[in-house]
């Protein structure tokens, strides 16, 4: 049974098609969409879980707290699955390096945020940095009706600002890593489309014939 990767972008497989045809075949279906934005969804609501779950234990579970992380993790959700439809990186996923080092980043963030404690320090340190940030702004707006008794007040709009800043602040976390990770690709597959790994396989069939 063959597994395809979720980075690589739909592939078409009919007769050539002109060069006008091929921006419409490069376009994702509704279900593709439909699935994408579910791959992320996912994706997202794992990896925020441990500062839902810290979120929850210090603001006692308000339902105006929950609705403002979980409209802030919707935001991400809407931001990767309309990145993924841009014609700039379907193009990068269709190459080795880049889908490689797209399986292992985010594995690792999922990883990292079932992994007990590893998500809850990551997660406890940022969200420490992000109520500082966020209640020094606050004060500094003059927003009374959000500060309260702090930026953990339990409003709506404090819970969805602190859940984007933090979601930020973790991706810019994430990107390095990604960075990293690309670098090591890079270097072991001999490129982006991963020559390396392609050249044994050439010789292989060099000897058949």
């Amino acid at each position: 049974m063959k597994i395809e990767s979720p980075y690589r972008p739909p592939q078409y497989d009919g007769p050539p098609l002109k060069k006008e045809q091929l921006s419409a075949v490069a376009q994702y279906s509704p279900e593709q969409t439909v699935k994408i934005f579910l791959k992320w969804t996912l994706i997202c609501v794992v990896s925020a879980a441990p500062s839902f779950v810290l979120g929850l234990v210090l603001d006692g579970a308000k339902f105006s707290a929950i609705a403002g992380m979980v409209t802030g993790v919707l935001v991400f959700v809407f931001a990767y699955t309309v990145v993924e439809h841009h014609p700039f990186i379907r193009k990068r996923m269709k190459l080795l390096a880049y889908r490689r080092t797209a399986w292992i980043g985010y594995g690792t963030r999922i990883a990292i945020s079932i992994i007990f404690p590893i998500g809850f320090y990551l997660d406890l340190i940022v969200g420490m940095f992000t109520v500082s940030v966020c209640g020094w702004f606050f004060r500094l707006a003059g927003m009374p009706e959000i500060t309260g008794s702090g930026p953990a007040d339990g409003s709506f709009v404090t819970h969805f600002i602190m859940t984007v800043v933090q979601g930020f602040c973790l991706n810019v976390i994430l990107f390095g890593y990604l960075g990293i990770v690309f670098a090591i690709v890079f270097l072991s597959t001999g490129g982006i489309d991963g020559r390396a790994e392609l050249k044994p396989q050439k010789n292989r069939d060099d000897q058949t014939a």
